[in-house]
């Protein structure tokens, strides 16, 4: 979400494989353990004119299954992708 606002956009959404999450995003749910989580994302949720988060299956989520089998660089805890790579503009366009 702080990526996408950065970059000025206004409207967003989300696709994701974790129903936990849609759901404690979009307020059908509660969990207290990640109360302190949930807040922190609530307030970028704020700052979009018109956001969604919507669960998918993981077998309708091609580019999601890409992102999860590739290897993390060394020394790194995550990989930030600036741009849509050649392999997931393919399964982005084949799921639509």
């Amino acid at each position: 979400m702080q990526n996408c606002w950065s970059k000025g956009f206004k409207r967003v959404c989300f696709e994701g494989d974790n129903k936990e999450v849609a759901d404690l995003l979009n307020g059908n749910k509660l969990n207290f353990g990640m109360f302190n989580w949930i807040r922190e994302a609530r307030s970028w949720k704020s700052r979009f004119t018109d956001r969604q988060f919507i669960w998918c299956h993981r077998n309708s989520n091609t580019p999601a299954d890409l992102l999860a089998n590739q290897q993390i660089p060394l020394n790194s805890c995550f990989y930030f992708h600036s741009f849509v790579q050649q392999t997931r503009c393919k399964a982005i366009s084949q799921t639509f």
